[in-house]
């Protein structure tokens, strides 16, 4: 399982699963959003996920297992 973060480019994640497939030999990668596994593993489908970080805390409300895009927050935090 590959996780990815809500705006994580798509060039991104096609070299990510490039480097799996070919240098790993990974059979096979299944996509997930990061900020909806926390529901899942607690056998939830609607909640709001926060996540703290060293740089921001993103805050993603989620109904019934899919994202609220447009409600999403994230504010920068910590140092540089």
């Amino acid at each position: 399982i590959l996780l990815e973060k809500v705006y994580t480019d798509r060039r991104i994640i096609e070299q990510m699963a490039s480097i799996m497939f070919r240098k790993l030999k990974i059979e096979r990668i299944e996509l997930a959003l990061s900020c909806v596994t926390p529901l899942y593993l607690t056998g939830r489908f609607s909640g709001l996920v926060v996540s703290a970080g060293a740089s921001s805390v993103e805050f993603m409300p989620i109904y019934e297992g899919y994202p609220l895009f447009s409600c999403f927050q994230s504010i920068r935090t910590g140092t540089q």
